[in-house]
């Protein structure tokens, strides 16, 4: 026993020092990966991750003047088109190397709260010229998004865009949450509402996106504060509240909150095209709209109505919603009072 050779100590029983140093020589990657799939080594890794970041970010850019020097003074090419009717309301465009935008991209939470306990600033760009927040909410990345409300001056919630653009074109935070989901931009309002004037900062977009899945409760409270959703025009396309929930809102009683607000817009033909709410619905092929379209015919949705010739029953039928074709010709008859159902 006296001549055998003293047991070898394992990697993690030397002290944190040296555990440190030694991962101190992998890339950040690596050490962003040790993270996620070493837990014995996890909490080293993480050190060595807020050292670095202390010494230099190279992480985020600090403000618009600085994303704008990396580009040559020009502005960013950085997100992508869409038709703004639905979320996301915009599409980040990420060019490589982006190291906080694949974080958030990837739902990484945890390295994202090591940054933070580095020092992080919330309301830095990245490399692309997207704040933390919006690229959060544009992504649907639901946990980053409620970390990031939840640590954020409400200041900066109510006033922060979500990128660098041209003036007037970026969408402040809480648009891109009406766009994301009604439970997100609720979590928001609770944390701006005390701020003087945060009405203003509501957009007519906005309203719309929230008539898009908001409940009926919802609803209510924002109109107690200030912002009645139900009185929303979509700029530029005409739409009224009810085209926005007769597309894909699924919450009976938000509807309810409509009829009681707003009933003789049920058959509003919107700027855009003059479709009505039943002819959006009809030609809806993402969210079934069986129990909706029910519902408005029940409630004076008028399914006769023609724009061009063509009825809510052809829209239906041309996004190969069969059994909403039925039920609306059915519906068109003057026997047709049995099948609303």
């Amino acid at each position: 026993m006296a001549n055998e050779p003293p047991r070898r100590r394992s990697l993690l029983e030397l002290p944190a020092e040296i555990l440190q140093h030694s991962l101190g020589f992998l890339d950040e990657e690596e050490l962003r990966r040790i993270v996620r799939d070493v837990e014995d080594l996890a909490s080293h890794a993480k050190e060595v991750i807020k050292l670095r970041f202390r010494e230099k970010n190279t992480y985020t850019l600090s403000d618009e003047a600085a994303v704008l020097e990396r580009r040559g003074g020009r502005l960013p090419d950085n997100v992508l088109p869409t038709n703004h009717l639905r979320h996301p309301c915009e599409v980040p465009f990420v060019r490589a190397p982006d190291t906080i935008a694949g974080i958030i991209r990837t739902n990484n939470l945890e390295i994202l709260k090591v940054l933070v306990d580095a020092g992080l600033d919330l309301m830095s760009f990245s490399m692309g010229g997207w704040r933390l927040l919006g690229l959060a909410l544009a992504w649907g990345n639901e946990a980053i998004a409620r970390y990031l409300i939840e640590k954020m001056k409400p200041e900066d919630l109510l006033y922060g865009v979500c990128r660098v653009g041209r003036r007037g074109e970026p969408p402040n935070f809480l648009t891109l949450a009406a766009y994301y989901s009604a439970d997100i931009f609720r979590r928001m309002w609770q944390r701006v509402r005390r701020l003087p004037n945060w009405q203003a900062q509501i957009t007519e977009v906005a309203r719309y996106q929230l008539c898009r899945h908001a409940d009926a409760l919802l609803a209510w409270d924002l109109a107690e504060d200030g912002v009645d959703i139900a009185v929303c025009v979509l700029p530029f396309l005409g739409r009224n509240a009810w085209h926005a929930a007769a597309e894909s809102n699924d919450n009976m009683d938000f509807f309810e909150y409509l009829y009681g607000r707003i009933p003789e817009a049920i058959n509003n033909g919107s700027a855009e095209n003059g479709r009505t709410p039943l002819m959006i619905a009809a030609s809806e092929q993402w969210h079934d709209r069986t129990n909706v379209i029910r519902w408005m015919l029940r409630h004076g949705a008028d399914p006769a109505i023609e724009v061009g010739g063509r009825t809510a029953a052809w829209f239906a039928s041309a996004a190969h919603n069969f059994q909403l074709a039925s039920l609306l010709s059915s519906s068109s008859s003057p026997y047709s009072e049995s099948l609303r159902g």
